[in-house]
């Protein structure tokens, strides 16, 4: 098992990929709650920290070793997935990443109200105070 395999074959609305040693591999879709990636096998401890210490340059890994928590970033071929915990309580590695898409999604696909469409499209002028409020506040001012 291997982590590239594992982001890929996440969902696309996975937020999170929690791995523990003798848990399934696990994901947080949206706000919900954690479900696996898959139950063909448990995590033991080479697996985490396999996955673990290929994330981390030498100098991460030395910093790790001496304070037993790491953040940094990590990427697969259309993801970037942020480290978020990484961390080894008596000896047995945890692993949690934040999922974050490299595709920008459009206001549809983020089923985002329409007002906020029209804010965002409304024109501004360069040099002028940008944007709706700012336009407010600008006629009632004085000059």
């Amino acid at each position: 098992m291997n982590l590239d395999d594992l982001l890929r074959g996440a969902a696309v609305e996975v937020r999170d990929l929690h791995l523990k040693v003798g848990a399934y591999p696990m994901m947080r879709v949206g706000p919900g709650a954690l479900i696996p990636v898959n139950e063909n096998k448990r995590l033991d401890h080479l697996d985490t920290l396999t996955m673990g210490s290929g994330i981390m340059t030498p100098a991460q890994q030395k910093k790790f070793e001496a304070v037993r928590k790491s953040i940094s970033p990590y990427s697969v071929a259309g993801l970037v997935a942020s480290l978020q915990h990484l961390s080894a309580a008596r000896g047995r590695w945890a692993l949690v990443l934040r999922v974050i898409p490299t595709k920008i999604l459009s206001m549809n696909d983020l089923l985002l109200p329409p007002v906020l469409k029209r804010i965002a499209d409304e024109e501004r002028r360069p040099g002028a105070r940008h944007g709706t409020t700012a336009a407010a506040k600008a006629r009632r001012s004085p000059p």
